[in-house]
């Protein structure tokens, strides 16, 4: 769907749905990318209408409810958006697409594509027709090696900068 920010007229975001997160929490991204989509409230009265002391989702933390989300004025707004998760340097793809359209509000998906992420590195070897893991590299402990066997240092010198547990 394209919409023409040319002629138009005032123009809102309602819902954001987010796709292609693995590790990424959708609403992470979705306050990374700036804008804010129209707001949700707990209907404890059943009146279908947003009542003062009802709790809502305060998505974009202003502390008040906004019946809409952001004001899409130029088009520099989706624009934007995409250049701030780009910046964000943990994504290999960003796309923003118009998912609905109805009245004067817009529902948008963020489309992303993370970039690897590298977990433990293992060395797995032949040892005498048995498979060994030699080495992992424990990424979860901020790349602590753990060898498999003794380790020979040839040198005269060794460092230690922490703990030898």
């Amino acid at each position: 769907m394209c919409i023409s920010f040319i002629y138009s007229k005032d123009l809102f975001l309602g819902n954001i749905v987010v796709t292609g997160s693995e590790t990424v929490d959708s609403q992470r991204i979705i306050n990374n990318s700036g804008l804010f989509q129209r707001e949700v409230f707990d209907d404890l009265n059943s009146n279908n209408k947003y009542d003062f002391e009802e709790p809502f989702k305060d998505f974009n933390n202003n502390g008040y409810y906004d019946v809409h989300g952001t004001y899409i004025r130029t088009g520099d707004e989706i624009k934007n958006a995409i250049n701030n998760l780009w910046n964000l340097n943990i994504f290999s793809d960003v796309k923003i697409f118009v998912l609905d359209n109805y009245g004067n509000t817009i529902d948008l998906q963020i489309s992303i594509k993370e970039l690897p992420y590298i977990n433990d590195i293992k060395f797995n070897g032949n040892d005498g027709g048995s498979t060994i893991t030699a080495l992992t590299l424990d990424m979860s402990d901020a790349g602590r090696a753990l060898f498999n066997g003794s380790i020979d240092i040839g040198g005269s010198n060794i460092t230690r900068t922490g703990d030898l547990t």
